[in-house]
């Protein structure tokens, strides 16, 4: 295409209502993503994630205190296993602000009214991804989840104005 790649910067500059969520897919950009969000004094509006706990801890490090962190992946995992428990449930402690997960895992559904039910007794929302029809995004808000992750923007907004839930332009 012509059109430049915009730098992240540049995004959280231009949409200063924007909440993003920034996957951390390498080490390499631990530094240059927290440089961003440390430069644009965007802290408040980044959720950070990553499968790496390691990779998601450097990141956390480098932007500092109070920044939203999704759960890695054991913590999830601890978490699902918890969930069938009240007791092990109350002794999770997580360190993160939120669950970022598929609706299904290897052709087994992951989340469900237990999982979201745990997690919100825990202090943590759900985000699901990634649904991209009206009827996937239908049954993940019915669940209860906080968050939906999409390929398909225009479907998702007309779903939440379907339900009353667009607050956006």
């Amino acid at each position: 295409g012509r059109e430049p790649i915009p730098r992240l910067d540049d995004l959280l500059a231009a949409w200063p209502e924007v909440k993003f969520n920034l996957d951390v897919k390498a080490v390499a950009a631990a530094e240059p993503l927290a440089e961003a969000v440390r430069r644009t004094g965007t802290r408040d509006r980044v959720c950070l994630a990553s499968f790496s706990a390691v990779r998601l801890a450097l990141v956390k490090r480098l932007v500092g205190p109070g920044v939203c962190t999704s759960l890695p992946t054991r913590a999830v995992a601890a978490l699902r296993l918890a969930s069938y428990s009240p007791r092990a449930l109350a002794r999770v402690r997580p360190a993160g602000d939120c669950v970022q997960i598929p609706v299904t895992f290897r052709g087994r559904s992951l989340c469900d009214p237990r999982l979201v039910a745990a997690a919100h007794a825990r202090g943590l929302q759900v985000h699901v991804w990634t649904l991209d029809t009206e009827a996937e995004i239908d049954a993940a808000l019915a669940l209860g989840v906080d968050g939906v992750m999409t390929d398909q923007p225009e479907t998702l907004k007309a779903v939440l104005t379907r339900r009353g839930c667009w607050t956006g332009g």
